[in-house]
């Protein structure tokens, strides 16, 4: 789609903002760790999330006058105050209306049908559900979630085919800065940011690498 393409470089001031807002205590259980390092050639930070720690908490953060509506990083990250965030879904730059449904709180805020969906259960858990461009898929489980893509690793195995999610863009499929979201088979987060320019292969390998078993790329902002 000629939405999800658009956006490269200011995704840091207008886009959907994914957080996670961890307790004190969940700190000092050391649910939490941050990280950098040279994977496949590759400068890596990872912030990497226990999710079997009760204490974290996961959620979406949008600009305070809702979708379609910009704020600065500075504003959006002071805000939410979260302890770990990273930039999330694609977006028109013309309308600002990101390409992804969007859910918070358990109820979804934004919808619209592109890319693999991202689901957090009130328990913690994650669920990635491929879909199709232009079909919903039932979100219904997520405390918080997005449709984001293209989804790089499922149950560990390479599944890249951004065309089918309907990533179309040729600004998408060269080598770029990227940010991804995966989870391991013991239910760790890693939020990665890929400093080195990659493609989505390479990414997909970094993720796996990493030990990851299911994820998916976001937006490359900052």
């Amino acid at each position: 789609m000629r939405a999800a393409g658009r956006l490269l470089g200011l995704i840091v001031i207008l886009t959907v903002l994914f957080l996670v807002p961890l307790y004190a205590d969940a700190l000092a259980h050391g649910s939490i760790a941050f990280f950098k390092q040279m994977v496949c050639g590759a400068a890596v930070c990872v912030v990497q999330v226990d999710l079997n720690d009760p204490a974290v908490r996961i959620d979406i953060g949008l600009p305070a006058k809702g979708i379609a509506h910009s704020e600065s990083f500075v504003s959006l990250v002071s805000r939410h105050a979260p302890l770990a965030a990273v930039t999330g879904i694609y977006f028109d730059t013309r309308t600002l209306r990101p390409t992804g449904t969007i859910v918070t709180g358990g109820r979804a805020v934004y919808v619209s049908h592109v890319g693999t969906a991202v689901c957090f259960t009130p328990d913690n858990k994650v669920i990635f559900m491929n879909a199709k461009p232009g079909r919903a898929c039932d979100l219904s489980m997520a405390e918080c979630g997005f449709r984001t893509g293209p989804r790089l690793l499922a149950d560990g195995h390479y599944a890249l085919d951004p065309r089918s999610e309907g990533f179309r863009h040729p600004g998408l499929f060269g080598a770029r800065i990227r940010t991804a979201l995966g989870v391991t088979p013991h239910n760790k987060l890693l939020l990665v940011l890929v400093r080195t320019p990659v493609s989505f292969p390479r990414l997909a390998t970094i993720m796996k690498t990493l030990g990851a078993s299911n994820a998916v790329c976001l937006d490359g902002g900052t």
